[in-house]
């Protein structure tokens, strides 16, 4: 989002055109510009406080669960095979939160496997 130029946009395609080259992943760009739109003298704008999301990126990202915080029940993680989102890595500090975590990949997916991969995410939901 701060990468895009939004004097230079000319419409919500081209505003994906040029999201594309930060942004190669289809419904990820899609999810962002959602939060596009244009103002009363037909401005683009970012509908969401632009600025407050790039300050706090480091907490949003963070873990907010502290050293021996636990849920012992059944935890189901869906994970996109395309996204890196939640990594190999990480699988160990999911376990430490989460003991009875199951981890289900979809392989296809990237980021948002609601959308991109459906009828795996609608399988792994109910499964």
């Amino acid at each position: 989002m701060n990468a895009l130029n939004l004097s230079a946009v000319t419409s919500r395609k081209d505003a994906e055109a040029k999201l594309a080259v930060q942004v190669p992943e289809w419904g990820m760009r899609q999810f962002i510009l959602t939060n596009l739109g244009q103002d009363d003298e037909g401005q683009w704008r970012w509908t969401v406080n632009r600025e407050a999301l790039t300050r706090s990126l480091p907490e949003i990202l963070g873990n907010s669960l502290a050293v021996g915080e636990v849920w012992d029940g059944p935890t189901r993680f869906l994970r996109g095979g395309k996204s890196n989102y939640i990594r190999d890595e990480d699988i160990a500090g999911i376990n430490a939160h989460f003991p009875r975590a199951d981890i289900v990949t979809l392989p296809d997916s990237g980021h948002n496997p609601h959308f991109e991969a459906r009828a795996g995410f609608v399988e792994a939901t109910l499964g």
